[in-house]
């Protein structure tokens, strides 16, 4: 059997995991980043390598929890292990609902710092402190933030929506600058900073919402979360973990019979603008909204059927002909979790004249 054919098997082998949950084969149950079990073997009298090996299990288990086979996700997995061996500040950008709180998280749950708290803070929320001090003192909000994560980690999303005086102050908490290397007594290091942004960081500095100067300092390392749409071969993943997440937080006794091929290819075809949360959203709704077991697709409007037509009422020839090839497309390309040689097969296309069409029509796959 060539590795090709070994492949697709897999990719197969996934696509019936998310679809029927309840029959989930062993090795499906590991972290999917692990390749073998990594535990000390129960005949071994060397406690030193069962240490390695449980502290290798560790940090596997912490890594597995970004979820995910596409090439983005597993580079982030890496990045997050070897930057937990840093200090340097950290900048996530991505869309809402990506997962960049979760990949700050890992850094922090990886790191050395993982004992010391983890403080998370939105910068709504940091600009309403500080409009509340009395003397209108940023400096004063972000001490006390800085004493609350000594030795931590200190997390603030999206940096974009920073009053400028406190983009300012991180500034120079980042320079070490006015003192900063010195506040906070008791601290024996500063807190790791980690920042995230949720609009394009060229788009927040020209809209004059993020300080170029702050921007570059805070930048000093960068990892972008990409949207799900560009990562469609991760949905059969999160969908699998989802729905075990979903049984065991709603504690329901219904016996789940998991997903139909019509929900299946629907949820592949769909944009998912809210990303990796929407989705999230969506499968904790339709386990939960299940009748004896089966979903209601009904229940979420981008699942219920509409007449296939209608889009193409009042277009050209030309332009009904983009639209049905532009859907096809992305079908084909969700059905087989973004693999070109069987979405080529599928619609009886080459390769070529595939590559030639995504182009065309600007569908990404990575």
């Amino acid at each position: 059997m060539t590795l090709k054919n070994q492949s697709c098997e897999f990719s197969d082998e996934l696509t019936r995991v998310a679809r029927n949950p309840g029959k989930i084969p062993e090795f499906f149950l590991r972290d999917y980043n692990r390749g073998n079990y990594c535990k000390a073997s129960s005949n071994s009298d060397d406690s030193t390598m069962g240490e390695v090996y449980a502290a290798d299990y560790s940090v596997r288990k912490i890594v597995g929890r970004i979820i995910g086979v596409s090439p983005s996700i597993v580079r982030l997995r890496r990045a997050a292990r070897k930057l937990a061996k840093v200090d340097e500040t950290v900048l996530i950008t991505g869309e809402p609902g990506t997962g960049k709180r979760l990949l700050a998280r890992t850094i922090h749950q990886l790191s050395a710092r993982r004992e010391a708290p983890f403080i998370e803070v939105h910068s709504g929320h940091l600009c309403l402190q500080h409009n509340g001090f009395s003397n209108g003192s940023s400096e004063s909000v972000l001490i006390d933030l800085l004493e609350k994560s000594a030795d931590g980690v200190l997390y603030i999303s999206r940096i974009e929506e920073l009053a400028p005086e406190i983009q300012i102050e991180l500034l120079a908490y980042l320079g070490g600058e006015n003192g900063y290397s010195k506040r906070a007594p008791g601290m024996s290091r500063r807190p790791h900073l980690i920042l995230s942004c949720e609009t394009e960081p060229d788009e927040a500095i020209s809209s004059k919402k993020l300080r170029s100067d702050f921007f570059y300092a805070a930048s000093k390392i960068m990892l972008n979360v990409p949207p799900l749409r560009y990562r469609k071969q991760d949905i059969p993943h999160l969908v699998e973990h989802f729905i075990r997440q979903a049984g065991t937080r709603l504690e329901t006794d219904i016996d789940f019979q998991g997903i139909s091929d019509e929900v299946y290819d629907a949820l592949m075809a769909y944009e998912w603008r809210g990303n990796v949360a929407e989705l999230e959203n969506s499968i904790t709704t339709l386990v939960a909204t299940s009748e004896q077991g089966k979903v209601v697709p009904e229940i979420l409007p981008f699942l219920q059927e509409t007449e296939p037509l209608r889009p193409l009422q009042g277009k050209s020839l030309p332009e009904a002909i983009a639209m049905v090839e532009d859907y096809l497309l992305r079908k084909a390309l969700g059905r087989f979790e973004g693999n070109q040689t069987r979405a080529a097969q599928f619609l009886k296309i080459s390769e070529a004249s595939l590559r030639y069409k995504l182009k065309k029509y600007n569908i990404l796959n990575k």
